[in-house]
C-alpha cells in the first residue's frame, strides 16, 4: 500500500495518460495515412515496425509511471529528436495532407503537455521520492 507521500501526484497520472494518449493518436495517424496513400514497404516489415515502435514506447510510459527517472530522461530526449524530425516534414505534410498534418500538431502538442506535466515541481518532488524509496530497499 503506497503512503500519502508515495502517491503518484495529479500531474504524473495526467502527464502518463497523454503520452498514452499521444502513443494512440500517432498510431491511428500512421495507419491512417498508409490506408490512405499506401506504401512500398512489405506488410511484414511494416508490421514489425509498428509493434516495435509500439512496444519501446509502451515500455518507457510504463517505466514512468513506475515512477523511473531515467525513464523520465530518456524519453525527454528521445521526444525532443522525434519533435525535430516531425517539424522538419510538416511542410510537405500540410501540403499532402492538412488534416493529418494538424493530427501531428496537436500530437506533438500533447506530448510537450505531457512533459511539462511530468518534469512539474510535484512531478519532479515524486519521481525523487520513488528514487530514494528504491535506494532504501
Amino acid at each position: 500500500m503506497e503512503t500519502q507521500a508515495s502517491a503518484k501526484p495529479r500531474e504524473v497520472r495526467l502527464g502518463i495518460l497523454c503520452l498514452w494518449a499521444a502513443l494512440a493518436l500517432g498510431l491511428i495517424n500512421s495507419i491512417t495515412h498508409i490506408f490512405r496513400f499506401g506504401t512500398q514497404l512489405p506488410l511484414a516489415i511494416l508490421g514489425s515496425t509498428f509493434l516495435l515502435t509500439f512496444l519501446f514506447s509502451a515500455f518507457f510510459i510504463y517505466k514512468i509511471s513506475q515512477g523511473r527517472n531515467w525513464a523520465r530522461a530518456t524519453y525527454l530526449i528521445l521526444l525532443l529528436f522525434g519533435i525535430a524530425y516531425t517539424v522538419r516534414g510538416l511542410s510537405v505534410e500540410f501540403s499532402h495532407d492538412p488534416v493529418m498534418a494538424v493530427t501531428s500538431v496537436v500530437r506533438v502538442i500533447v506530448l510537450l503537455y505531457a512533459m511539462y506535466l511530468l518534469f512539474s515541481y510535484s512531478s519532479d518532488a515524486w519521481f525523487k521520492g520513488r528514487k530514494k524509496l528504491a535506494a532504501a530497499r
